[in-house]
């Protein structure tokens, strides 16, 4: 099952990242992608479920996507 991470902004610019439960670092959000969804859809979801989970009310949101390629470090 494939997998997504996504970088999610509020409108301060501030970034909003997870508390990991394996080994408690914070990072991006991520999540598995369901069946039959799409993987900005599934972006989308996993911001919403965190913004709730924080008890925040979440705004609309998109996500959009692109290949994964080479490594942009040390450019």
């Amino acid at each position: 099952m494939p997998g997504v991470g996504g970088i999610a902004v509020d409108d301060r610019s501030r970034l909003l990242l997870a508390r990991r439960s394996d080994t408690g670092g914070w990072a991006v959000l991520a999540g598995m992608v369901e069946p039959g969804e799409q993987p900005g859809d599934t972006v989308v979801r996993e911001v919403r479920e965190a913004v709730s989970s924080a008890g925040a009310t979440p705004a609309a949101g998109s996500a959009g996507s692109r290949p994964a390629g080479p490594s942009l470090a040390g450019r």
